[in-house]
């Protein structure tokens, strides 16, 4: 049977799969649709290469693929793997997240957001209060206690040059001590190799800070802007809103030194 299937390059209407191909298969079967299609009634395409660019695909929607090999002596047995499309684009500007019409709790996550990390919960939507949130009830909550601990979050997936867009956020330490947030550009959702890092943003007190960070800089062909937390940190990030980038460009990172 066929190994090491693979779903990437996910987006909103497209994705694409690939295996493994011994040297000895050089042709196979494939077919693809909505979770749970009828595989006795679906178009079984035949494909000479161990990969395929499904195209076409809806929105926000589950799907299952399956693919075998067609072996001298018959065909192997079918390997199936599961994905899900990304929600549709962004394409009305200013964006905005406020995290307050989800609730709160360790399962509570932005509609359409993404989240890959390695620690218990987080990031999650916290609750807030009038001394602890900017806007209530609710917060993107970063947590973890190990310094091995990585966490991503994920915006929807932006239908604009991502170079002509800046976001604006507020960022707070939890604590009085110097926490990172890294705010990069991903090509894939779902593979935290292709995070790019435009900037990183350190709060000097455990209040609010603003921050206004332009993907100016950004050359590449991503989609997707990402919050990247790494280590032991308590913070949170607010009211954040993703526009185009205005044809004066304010100062950001201002810092005084000597």
């Amino acid at each position: 049977e066929p190994s090491g299937l693979a779903i990437t390059n996910i987006m909103s209407s497209s994705a694409m799969v690939n295996w493994f191909s011994p040297t000895t298969i050089s042709s196979w079967e494939f077919m693809y649709g909505p979770a749970g299609f009828d595989t006795t009634m679906a178009n079984v395409l035949t494909l000479g290469d161990s990969y395929y660019d499904m195209t076409g695909l809806s929105p926000n929607t589950d799907y299952d693929v399956y693919v075998r090999a067609i072996c001298p002596d018959g065909r192997s047995g079918w390997t199936h793997a599961t994905f899900s499309t990304s929600c549709m684009p962004i394409n009305t500007f200013p964006y905005t997240e406020d995290f307050d019409t989800y609730g709160t709790g360790t399962t509570t996550f932005p509609d359409c957001w993404k989240k890959i990390s390695n620690a218990t919960s987080a990031p999650y939507i916290n609750s807030t209060t009038a001394s602890t949130g900017l806007t209530l009830p609710g917060a993107l909550y970063f947590y973890s206690s190990s310094a091995t601990t990585y966490q991503y979050a994920v915006l929807p997936e932006m239908d604009a040059n991502i170079a002509d867009l800046q976001i604006n956020l507020a960022f707070k330490a939890a604590m009085n001590s110097v926490h990172h947030l890294d705010i990069g550009v991903m090509t894939d959702a779902n593979d935290t190799s292709t995070f790019e890092l435009i900037e990183s943003i350190v709060p000097q007190t455990a209040v609010w800070n603003g921050f206004t960070v332009p993907f100016t800089s950004y050359t590449g062909t991503g989609k997707f802007i990402a919050f990247r937390v790494l280590g032991v940190t308590t913070c949170y990030v607010d009211h954040i809103v993703v526009d185009y980038v205005p044809g004066c460009v304010l100062p950001h990172n201002l810092a005084a030194d000597n």
